[in-house]
């Protein structure tokens, strides 16, 4: 199910856009740029420094959809379908790209907002002051059972085990990692 939904910042407005008319004016932007296919979500861009422009956010292979502003809000993503696009909407050539996200969860650490990203085997942490950590956790199979405090529960699969992991979002670090029995 999508969740796409319009966002506000201090300077710029994100608005999602079910269908496009044709009569369309603003230049189209493709997100990546290249050879790919041209099915994709978009959204239409104002900001107060540019005119406005539309972004086509070419869909990856997973279902995660969503769009979130960024911790520094002068930044927005967009996961298409676990393609995770990571967009300034005033300067669009500058864009950070991730395959396969499955994680895409909004925290609070230490009295900061955090975006906490993730995909089948690492999990990423941003805040007002960009990418803070990447941190690889397991072999595959990464879920999120819960966070308390700045430590964050999660199980996966490290070939050929199963495994729990404690990870201190704080620093990016793994605490523990524990032989759980197989649930495949």
């Amino acid at each position: 199910m999508n969740k796409w939904h319009d966002l506000h910042a201090p300077t710029f407005k994100v608005l999602a856009m079910p269908e496009l008319t044709g009569l369309e004016t603003e230049p189209e932007i493709m997100f990546p740029d290249g050879p790919y296919r041209k099915d994709g979500v978009v959204f239409r861009v104002e900001t107060n420094d540019r005119p406005a422009w539309l972004g086509r956010f070419v869909f990856g292979d997973f279902a995660l959809c969503d769009n979130v502003l960024m911790p520094d809000k002068k930044m927005f993503a967009v996961a298409a379908n676990g393609m995770l696009h990571i967009v300034d909407p005033h300067n669009p050539s500058i864009f950070y790209q991730f395959d396969y996200v499955w994680i895409l969860q909004k925290i609070c650490l230490a009295g900061q907002d955090c975006l906490l990203i993730g995909d089948m085997q690492s999990l990423m942490l941003w805040n007002e002051h960009g990418r803070q950590w990447t941190l690889e956790i397991v072999d595959d199979f990464l879920e999120i059972e819960n966070i308390e405090g700045s430590v964050l529960s999660c199980t996966g699969r490290d070939l050929p085990d199963d495994v729990r992991v404690q990870v201190d979002l704080q620093a990016g670090k793994i605490l523990s990692k524990t032989r759980v029995e197989s649930t495949l």
